[in-house]
Protein backbone atom coordinates (compact mmCIF):
# COMPACT_ATOMS: atom_id res chain seq x y z
CA UNK A 1 0.00 0.00 0.00
CA UNK A 2 1.21 3.60 -1.21
CA UNK A 3 2.01 6.43 2.05
CA UNK A 4 -0.99 8.26 0.49
CA UNK A 5 -3.68 5.37 0.21
CA UNK A 6 -2.23 4.53 3.84
CA UNK A 7 -2.48 7.81 5.26
CA UNK A 8 -6.07 7.75 3.63
CA UNK A 9 -6.73 4.65 5.33
CA UNK A 10 -6.53 6.04 8.62
CA UNK A 11 -8.22 9.23 8.12
CA UNK A 12 -11.16 7.33 7.39
CA UNK A 13 -10.81 5.27 10.43
CA UNK A 14 -11.05 8.85 12.51
CA UNK A 15 -7.70 7.29 14.29
CA UNK A 16 -3.98 7.89 13.42
CA UNK A 17 -1.68 5.54 14.06
CA UNK A 18 2.29 5.44 13.96
CA UNK A 19 4.33 3.37 12.89
CA UNK A 20 7.75 4.68 14.64
CA UNK A 21 11.35 2.75 15.24
CA UNK A 22 10.36 3.00 19.06
CA UNK A 23 7.09 1.43 19.48
CA UNK A 24 5.32 2.71 22.30
CA UNK A 25 6.68 5.76 22.12
CA UNK A 26 4.51 7.44 19.46
CA UNK A 27 1.11 9.72 20.99
CA UNK A 28 -1.73 9.36 18.36
CA UNK A 29 -4.76 12.05 18.28
CA UNK A 30 -8.14 11.02 17.04
CA UNK A 31 -9.05 13.78 14.02
CA UNK A 32 -11.24 16.46 15.53
CA UNK A 33 -11.94 19.64 13.86
CA UNK A 34 -9.15 22.15 14.43
CA UNK A 35 -8.84 20.77 18.34
CA UNK A 36 -4.64 21.09 18.17
CA UNK A 37 -2.18 23.68 16.88
CA UNK A 38 1.82 23.22 16.91
CA UNK A 39 3.42 25.42 19.22
CA UNK A 40 6.73 26.33 18.62
CA UNK A 41 9.25 27.32 21.43
CA UNK A 42 11.82 30.41 19.83
CA UNK A 43 14.97 28.25 20.23
CA UNK A 44 15.05 24.80 18.65
CA UNK A 45 11.70 23.93 17.51
CA UNK A 46 11.07 23.17 13.28
CA UNK A 47 8.68 21.41 11.37
CA UNK A 48 9.87 20.45 7.94
CA UNK A 49 8.59 18.76 4.63
CA UNK A 50 9.90 17.78 1.19
CA UNK A 51 8.37 19.96 -1.14
CA UNK A 52 8.22 19.69 -4.96
CA UNK A 53 8.18 22.41 -7.22
CA UNK A 54 6.91 20.84 -10.03
CA UNK A 55 3.38 20.52 -7.94
CA UNK A 56 3.35 24.63 -7.16
CA UNK A 57 4.83 26.39 -10.54
CA UNK A 58 5.43 30.02 -11.08
CA UNK A 59 2.51 31.19 -9.27
CA UNK A 60 1.58 30.17 -5.53
CA UNK A 61 0.03 31.05 -2.06
CA UNK A 62 1.81 30.17 1.53
CA UNK A 63 -0.53 31.16 4.77
CA UNK A 64 -1.27 30.02 8.20
CA UNK A 65 -3.40 31.00 11.20
CA UNK A 66 -0.30 32.36 13.63
CA UNK A 67 -0.33 33.33 17.28
CA UNK A 68 2.76 34.38 19.09
CA UNK A 69 3.51 34.31 22.90
CA UNK A 70 2.40 37.30 24.14
CA UNK A 71 5.39 37.97 26.33
CA UNK A 72 7.69 36.92 23.45
CA UNK A 73 11.13 38.68 22.80
CA UNK A 74 11.76 40.28 19.00
CA UNK A 75 14.03 38.33 17.23
CA UNK A 76 13.66 36.53 13.59
CA UNK A 77 10.05 34.34 14.07
CA UNK A 78 9.61 32.37 10.48
CA UNK A 79 6.35 31.45 9.70
CA UNK A 80 7.27 29.27 6.75
CA UNK A 81 10.88 29.48 4.69
CA UNK A 82 11.62 27.22 1.50
CA UNK A 83 14.59 28.27 0.63
CA UNK A 84 15.73 29.87 -2.72
CA UNK A 85 12.51 30.65 -3.21
CA UNK A 86 10.11 32.81 -0.61
CA UNK A 87 10.37 33.34 3.32
CA UNK A 88 7.89 34.49 5.43
CA UNK A 89 8.68 35.86 8.51
CA UNK A 90 9.16 39.01 11.20
CA UNK A 91 12.81 40.55 12.26
CA UNK A 92 14.26 41.67 15.74
CA UNK A 93 12.05 44.98 15.30
CA UNK A 94 8.39 43.21 15.03
CA UNK A 95 8.35 44.02 10.88
CA UNK A 96 6.50 41.80 9.02
CA UNK A 97 7.87 40.38 5.83
CA UNK A 98 7.62 38.14 2.53
CA UNK A 99 10.67 37.98 0.47
CA UNK A 100 13.26 36.17 -1.08
CA UNK A 101 15.12 34.00 1.14
CA UNK A 102 18.65 35.32 -0.23
CA UNK A 103 20.80 38.13 2.16
CA UNK A 104 18.90 40.78 0.28
CA UNK A 105 15.46 40.16 1.31
CA UNK A 106 13.50 41.51 -1.46
CA UNK A 107 9.64 41.64 -1.10
CA UNK A 108 7.32 43.12 0.95
CA UNK A 109 7.09 44.57 4.48
CA UNK A 110 4.06 45.42 7.07
CA UNK A 111 6.04 47.90 10.16
CA UNK A 112 3.31 46.19 12.15
CA UNK A 113 3.72 42.93 12.28
CA UNK A 114 1.60 40.04 13.63
CA UNK A 115 3.87 39.41 16.76
CA UNK A 116 1.21 41.27 19.19
CA UNK A 117 -0.05 37.86 21.01
CA UNK A 118 -3.31 38.07 18.86
CA UNK A 119 -4.45 35.45 16.36
CA UNK A 120 -3.61 36.44 13.05
CA UNK A 121 -4.26 35.06 9.83
CA UNK A 122 -1.24 35.97 7.30
CA UNK A 123 -0.72 34.85 3.64
CA UNK A 124 1.67 35.95 0.99
CA UNK A 125 0.90 34.81 -2.68
CA UNK A 126 3.40 35.43 -6.24
CA UNK A 127 2.77 35.61 -9.60
CA UNK A 128 4.84 36.93 -12.36
CA UNK A 129 7.78 39.00 -9.95
CA UNK A 130 3.98 40.49 -8.45
CA UNK A 131 4.51 39.66 -4.76
CA UNK A 132 1.43 40.64 -1.78
CA UNK A 133 1.28 40.53 1.93
CA UNK A 134 -2.17 39.79 3.53
CA UNK A 135 -2.31 40.01 6.98
CA UNK A 136 -6.08 39.28 8.79
CA UNK A 137 -7.01 39.17 5.06
CA UNK A 138 -6.45 43.12 4.52
CA UNK A 139 -3.84 43.92 1.76
CA UNK A 140 -1.01 45.18 3.55
CA UNK A 141 1.18 45.77 0.76
CA UNK A 142 3.16 44.55 -2.32
CA UNK A 143 6.09 44.70 -4.29
CA UNK A 144 5.90 44.58 -8.17
CA UNK A 145 9.84 43.86 -9.16
CA UNK A 146 10.59 40.75 -7.17
CA UNK A 147 11.55 37.26 -8.33
CA UNK A 148 10.43 34.38 -6.07
CA UNK A 149 10.65 30.62 -6.49
CA UNK A 150 13.84 30.85 -8.34
CA UNK A 151 16.06 28.45 -7.21
CA UNK A 152 13.76 26.24 -4.72
CA UNK A 153 14.88 23.74 -2.59
CA UNK A 154 13.95 20.37 -1.90
CA UNK A 155 12.59 21.24 1.60
CA UNK A 156 10.27 23.65 3.18
CA UNK A 157 11.06 24.75 6.43
CA UNK A 158 7.85 25.81 8.87
CA UNK A 159 8.90 28.17 12.20
CA UNK A 160 12.85 27.80 11.59
CA UNK A 161 15.05 29.45 9.46
CA UNK A 162 18.36 27.59 9.12
CA UNK A 163 20.83 28.79 12.11
CA UNK A 164 17.72 31.78 12.97
CA UNK A 165 15.68 31.43 16.34
CA UNK A 166 12.30 29.54 15.54
CA UNK A 167 8.83 30.93 15.71
CA UNK A 168 7.43 31.76 19.37
CA UNK A 169 4.05 30.75 19.54
CA UNK A 170 1.06 28.35 17.92
CA UNK A 171 0.68 27.92 14.09
CA UNK A 172 -2.21 26.45 12.72
CA UNK A 173 -3.76 25.43 9.41
CA UNK A 174 -1.00 25.68 7.34
CA UNK A 175 -1.27 25.72 3.55
CA UNK A 176 0.85 25.84 0.35
CA UNK A 177 -1.81 26.36 -2.85
CA UNK A 178 -0.34 26.66 -6.65
CA UNK A 179 -1.53 29.92 -7.92
CA UNK A 180 -3.23 32.95 -6.53
CA UNK A 181 -6.05 32.16 -3.71
CA UNK A 182 -6.32 36.30 -3.09
CA UNK A 183 -6.44 38.98 -5.32
CA UNK A 184 -7.68 41.44 -3.51
CA UNK A 185 -8.61 42.26 0.28
CA UNK A 186 -10.91 39.74 1.61
CA UNK A 187 -12.24 38.19 5.04
CA UNK A 188 -11.38 35.01 6.73
CA UNK A 189 -13.02 32.74 8.17
CA UNK A 190 -11.86 31.06 11.63
CA UNK A 191 -12.75 27.36 10.27
CA UNK A 192 -9.98 24.73 9.15
CA UNK A 193 -8.89 25.45 5.61
CA UNK A 194 -10.07 23.07 2.86
CA UNK A 195 -7.87 21.14 0.22
CA UNK A 196 -9.26 21.51 -3.67
CA UNK A 197 -7.32 21.20 -6.71
CA UNK A 198 -5.03 24.05 -6.63
CA UNK A 199 -4.00 22.50 -2.57
CA UNK A 200 -0.54 21.15 -3.12
CA UNK A 201 0.10 20.74 1.01
CA UNK A 202 -2.41 21.19 4.05
CA UNK A 203 -1.34 20.99 7.37
CA UNK A 204 -4.38 20.80 9.71
CA UNK A 205 -1.80 20.42 12.39
CA UNK A 206 -4.80 18.38 14.52
CA UNK A 207 -3.41 15.26 12.85
CA UNK A 208 -0.55 13.18 13.57
CA UNK A 209 1.74 11.75 15.96
CA UNK A 210 4.46 13.29 18.45
CA UNK A 211 6.65 14.26 15.35
CA UNK A 212 4.65 14.22 12.79
CA UNK A 213 1.77 16.21 11.19
CA UNK A 214 0.01 14.55 8.31
CA UNK A 215 -0.61 16.18 4.97
CA UNK A 216 -4.18 16.14 4.14
CA UNK A 217 -3.39 16.17 0.56
CA UNK A 218 -0.96 12.86 1.09
CA UNK A 219 1.65 14.61 -0.26
CA UNK A 220 4.02 15.19 1.75
CA UNK A 221 3.97 15.15 6.15
CA UNK A 222 5.64 17.46 8.48
CA UNK A 223 8.87 15.80 10.29
CA UNK A 224 8.52 17.88 13.76
CA UNK A 225 11.58 18.64 16.02
CA UNK A 226 11.11 20.14 19.46
CA UNK A 227 7.02 21.19 18.60
CA UNK A 228 4.56 20.62 20.77
CA UNK A 229 0.86 19.23 20.31
CA UNK A 230 -1.40 21.96 22.20
CA UNK A 231 -5.39 22.01 22.43
CA UNK A 232 -6.45 24.45 20.67
CA UNK A 233 -9.96 26.12 19.57
CA UNK A 234 -9.42 28.30 16.49
CA UNK A 235 -12.78 29.45 16.10
CA UNK A 236 -11.99 30.78 19.92
CA UNK A 237 -8.53 32.00 19.83
CA UNK A 238 -7.69 29.88 22.75
CA UNK A 239 -5.03 27.49 23.53
CA UNK A 240 -3.81 25.26 26.42
CA UNK A 241 -0.89 23.14 26.62
CA UNK A 242 -1.29 19.33 26.22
Amino acid sequence: MSRGAYSSLLRSTGLLVALCANLGACKTFETVGDAYALGFNQSTSCASASVTWDYVGTDFTIEAWVQSNADQDYSIHPIAVWPGSFALWTDAEGVGYFTTTDVDAAGVSYPQGWMDGELHHIAGTYTEGFTTLYVDGEQVGFNTNVELGTEPAEELKVGCWGGKESFDGLMDEIRLSAGLRYEESFEPELVPFEGDDTTVHLWHANEGTDNVALDAMARSDLVLEAVDWVAFDLAGGEASAE
